[in-house]
């Protein structure tokens, strides 16, 4: 189970990193990969799993978010 909890409100942006996030660890069975990939986009906005995909918080707009949820499901959150 994967808990996140972030200040903004984009739930693409951290649906696309807990889905690279689960590629790692199916792929290695090692949890210091999830660590260091959380690391990695911390510190520079960018993870890189090769094949299996690449995460960079540059491509994700928090207040694009905001524009695909309907507005009463804002609120009720």
């Amino acid at each position: 189970s994967i808990v996140i909890l972030s200040k903004e409100f984009d739930p693409e942006k951290y649906m696309a990193l807990g889905k690279l996030f689960s590629e790692t660890y199916s792929q290695s069975g090692n949890a210091v990969k999830i660590l260091q990939g959380f690391l990695s986009v911390l510190t520079t906005g960018v993870f890189d799993l090769g094949s299996a995909g690449k995460f960079s918080v540059a491509e994700f707009d928090h207040r694009r978010a905001f524009l695909a949820t309907p507005i009463k499901a804002i609120v009720d959150v």
